[in-house]
C-alpha cells in the first residue's frame, strides 16, 4: 500500500488507500488476506505532516478451543508524524521510531510496515469464535457448541482410587 508523497505535500488531504498486504510472515498473511482499507486525512505545517489513520478489513482465525474458522471486523487508528526534507538532506529523526522521515524526492511512501504493525497488535492472545465457546471433547472429538457428547470419564489417576470407595 504506497501513498504518493506530493499528495501528502499538500496542506490538507484526505485520502483512502486500497490494497492487500504482503507480509513476509505466512501466518499474518493467512490472518489480513482480504483488502485493507485505510483512511488517509493529512494537515501540514512548515517542515511537518500530520497524518491520521483510520485501517480497517476483516481478520481471520481459527478457534483456540473448538477449531472452528471465524472471522472479525477490525477498525484500528494510528498516527504519524512526518518530517519533511529536501533530497539528500540529513536530519536528526532519521533513526527516530515516531517521527517518519519524508523525503521531497520521491515518488511514493510504503504503509504496510505501519499498516500491519497496527493490526499485528489487533490479534487476540485467545482467540475464539465466541465467549462460552466449549471446546472439543478430549475423549471423541466431538464439537460440544454443536451437541454434547456421550463420552464417560473414566481415566482416574490410581492413587486416587482410596477416595473413590469412600464416595461410595
Amino acid at each position: 500500500m504506497k501513498i504518493n508523497v506530493q499528495g501528502l505535500l499538500n496542506d490538507a488531504s484526505e485520502d483512502v488507500i486500497k490494497g492487500l498486504l504482503n507480509p513476509e510472515d505466512p501466518v499474518l498473511a493467512e490472518i489480513f488476506s482480504e483488502e485493507v482499507r485505510v483512511d488517509l486525512k493529512t494537515s501540514r505545517y512548515e517542515h511537518n505532516i500530520d497524518a491520521h489513520l483510520e485501517i480497517k478489513t476483516v481478520a481471520h482465525f481459527k478457534c483456540d478451543r473448538c477449531l472452528v474458522e471465524y472471522q472479525i471486523p477490525i477498525v484500528e487508528t494510528a498516527h504519524m508524524f512526518f518530517q519533511v526534507i529536501e533530497a539528500g538532506a540529513a536530519t536528526e529523526f532519521d533513526n527516530e521510531d515516531d517521527v517518519f522521515v519524508l523525503r521531497v524526492d520521491k515518488k511514493e511512501y510504503d504503509l504496510d510496515p505501519i499498516v500491519l504493525e497496527n493490526l499485528s497488535l489487533t490479534i487476540p492472545i485467545k482467540k475464539l469464535c465466541k465467549p462460552n465457546c466449549k471446546g472439543l471433547c478430549p475423549h471423541c472429538g466431538s464439537d460440544l457448541n454443536v451437541n454434547p457428547c456421550d463420552c464417560v470419564n473414566q481415566d482416574v489417576d490410581p492413587r486416587l482410587d482410596g477416595l473413590r470407595k469412600f464416595l461410595k
